[in-house]
């Protein structure tokens, strides 16, 4: 009896120590946040010049705390972030009336816990503290069919918040995470940190801070205007802080790249006690201490170890070595990179591992070097020319940018015949030879000399395709319901080349559309492993073409909602004719046919065609952000066209099409349209040009001119007469 009295007092010993423990971390982040004295916060005035805005931001405050724990191999890893805004009109008080946030409080013994405090402060200067328990929990919903996840987070709703106001707010995320074991130390490596310091509202005070315990690197890359962090000391650590101030709003343009436009700051973090493994692959500079460029040098080093063939080849390799042998390609070189690729494609994807009993997809083990590690060397193997590179995408910036390797992605440029074909680690339905999306137009790092032992960095261009090889084509039969000439059924053939291609084929093909010719394809070219074998036959015994077309007609749905100006759409079938996966040259492409009553209204003796909407939404740029101080950066050099034949219904003609016929060409690119009325049709052949992926500002005003003219364009009618 006695045992068990003893017994129930520790636990409630515990649970008492537990309790007070949730209470400490909560009243110690509240003291931090709301105690800790900073002048900023007390501010309530803001300058004249922003009485108009719709809020301003009187100060911001992020803080990143990385500390090791006394006498545990555990790592705080803290973020901590304070505001407070004033509210100029409704607008703003619509904006800051609803808070979404994970779900709130200390975790279960431990220290880590997700923290909201927000105080509002009325004209009058009266304070009252919003009550977070009464924040209603929401389940998430995600994926083109809106499925419900058991991921979940909270929604606060802040009542009586009024023009005038003051909303000051903290949001806090405590957490402990566990070093890895790398040759007799411990390394923790965080995700990098892209941000734009600028935001929707301008900002009067702000700042960015981190503090680094010993054995701690960040390598960081602060532009456009940002200052370097000041090096000062806290808590017997190295802190770095950037302040700010007077920093006007976020642009919010379209074809913008704000990291490269605007004040922005990247940085990483690593925790490392030993000087292998991670080293090659971060940067490391000094610990405690920013590292804001990278030499040269280590740009070599980064190719020298990830690239040069050294020690025992991977699976990758010798299963390649092994397919070219089995098809006896070793002498066929001008064809060999081409086999290599689409080889290494399937084996990443269709081919697995075996891990704690369960067979996993290769490219889990697979990242961005490692690929390009085992192309290098099987080129190299069979004496094929090739040289290695690192490229970065061109919205973070140029490639003499970068400073941390996350940021880079490595490649391959081989010569063939005169051109030029790039590497790169492939997705599901990568052809060899295609470029990633923001790596266009961009420059690069080579390996110059690649054979001599004096080897050395270079820089050079990826030079995009032009705007006639990234192109969508959409020809499109339009017919009335004889029933109803105001129900039309619209047929489309949709065919896209290069990076249109990319656009839209992740989520349109699906596994019945591919898997049988993956199969017969590469099954005959290399022995597959027993275990392959089965599991390649299992996926295709369990492609369900029924339920590939319902899903296929799902996605399709949501996209005809966002690139068409119809309201109402009844899709009835959307169907794959070309997947495009083996061959740069090849085309996707794929076909439709929906019903919409919103293309033609019945007036009398009369229908009226709203003809332009088929040519879907267009950039249409507001009246706000007609003026710009920005460059233009696009995706990529396009064009798009329609061919749409509109079968005039029985017993009735058609009105002057000459208002349907334009022609406006500038630097920027090209909006055409010509009509005619052929026999039983009505003809439209419309094309639109975007002529390069950046324009200089100067030319903003001629890329107006094109999107107005392509506006105007899909208001126009075309009216029908009873004969």
């Amino acid at each position: 009896m006695k045992t068990n009295q003893l017994l129930v007092l520790a636990l409630l010993i515990i649970v008492m120590q537990h309790a007070l423990g949730q209470e400490t971390i909560e009243s110690k982040v509240h003291k931090r946040m709301r105690k800790s004295p900073d002048s900023v916060f007390d501010l309530r005035e803001i300058p004249e010049k922003w009485r108009n805005e719709s809020a301003v931001i009187i100060a911001t405050r992020v803080e990143y705390e990385y500390k090791k724990q006394l006498l545990a191999n555990k790592f705080n890893c803290d973020f901590y972030l304070r505001k407070r805004i004033l509210l100029n009109d409704k607008a703003a008080v619509e904006h800051f009336s609803e808070f979404s946030f994970s779900q709130l409080g200390a975790r279960t013994f431990n220290r880590d816990g997700v923290f909201l405090n927000v105080k509002i402060i009325k004209p009058d200067g009266t304070e009252h503290f919003v009550n977070t328990s009464e924040a209603v929990r929401m389940s998430q919903q995600s994926g083109a069919y809106r499925s419900r996840t058991k991921a979940s987070y909270s929604k606060l709703a802040i009542t009586n918040l009024e023009v005038g106001d003051i909303i000051d707010f903290y949001y806090v995320i405590i957490r402990t995470l566990v070093p890895a074991k790398e040759l007799g130390g411990s390394w923790l490596e965080f995700d990098p940190v892209i941000m734009n310091l600028t935001e929707e509202y301008p900002i009067l005070n702000g700042s960015l801070s981190f503090l680094l315990d010993q054995k701690t690197y960040i390598n960081l890359s602060a532009v456009n205007g940002v200052s370097e962090p000041v090096h000062s000391r806290k808590e017997d650590k190295d802190l770095y802080t950037i302040k700010y101030s007077d920093l006007e709003k976020s642009f919010g343009k379209e074809w913008s790249f704000p990291l490269r436009q605007e004040p922005a700051v990247r940085f990483k973090v690593v925790y490392n006690t030993t000087t292998g493994g991670i080293q090659s692959r971060n940067f490391l500079g000094i610990p405690g201490r920013v590292k804001t460029k990278v030499q040269q040098s280590e740009y070599l080093k980064l190719m020298n170890n990830n690239y040069v063939s050294a020690g025992i080849k991977p699976p990758a390799y010798s299963q390649a070595v092994k397919y070219v042998k089995r098809n006896q390609l070793e002498n066929n070189i001008d064809f060999l990179p081409k086999e290599l690729f689409y080889f290494l494609r399937h084996y990443l994807y269709f081919n697995s591992f075996k891990y704690y009993g369960m067979y996993v997809p290769n490219y889990y083990a697979i990242d961005d070097y490692e690929f390009i590690k085992v192309f290098s060397q099987l080129l190299t193997r069979y004496k094929i020319d090739h040289e290695l590179i690192l490229g970065m995408n061109k919205s973070l910036g140029s490639i003499e940018q970068a400073v941390f390797p996350n940021e880079i992605t490595p490649g391959i440029k081989i010569g063939e015949n005169g051109n030029t074909a790039y590497i790169f680690m492939p997705g599901l339905h990568t052809c060899y030879g295609e470029i990633p999306l923001f790596l266009t137009n961009s420059r690069i790092i080579k390996k110059a000399d690649y054979a001599s032992n004096n080897s050395h960095i270079a820089f050079d261009s990826i030079i995009s395709k032009d705007a006639k090889n990234n192109s969508e084509t959409r020809n499109i039969t339009v017919t009335f319901k004889t029933d109803s000439v105001q129900q039309v059924v619209i047929e489309e053939n949709i065919v896209l080349e290069g990076q249109s291609k990319n656009t839209i084929n992740n989520f349109l093909i699906m596994d019945s559309d591919f898997l049988s010719q993956e199969f017969n394809s590469m099954s005959q070219k290399f022995k597959m492993s027993k275990t392959d074998f089965q599991s390649f036959t299992t996926q295709l015994s369990n492609v369900n073409v029924k339920d590939d077309f319902i899903k296929r007609k799902e996605n399709y749905q949501e996209y005809l909602k966002t690139v068409n100006s119809f309201t109402e759409v009844k899709l009835d079938t959307v169907f794959i004719i070309n997947t495009g996966r083996y061959s740069i040259n090849n085309l996707f492409e794929y076909g439709s046919s929906y019903q919409t009553p919103d293309l033609v209204s019945i007036a009398g003796d009369y229908i009226i065609v709203e003809a332009g909407k088929l040519l879907g939404r267009h950039i249409e740029i507001e009246e706000r952000n007609r003026q710009r101080t920005l460059d233009i950066y696009l995706d990529y050099p396009k064009t798009y066209t329609w061919n749409i034949d509109i079968k005039i219904p029985e017993g009735y003609t058609a009105e002057n099409t000459d208002h349907m016929n334009i022609s406006l060409e500038n630097q920027t690119g090209i909006f055409s349209g010509k009509a005619s009325v052929e026999e039983e049709y009505i003809r439209l052949n419309v094309e639109k040009i975007y002529k390069t992926d950046f324009l200089p500002i100067s030319l903003w005003p001629d890329l107006l001119m094109m999107l107005d003219e392509a506006n105007r364009y899909t208001e126009q009618k075309i009216v029908l007469v009873k004969k």
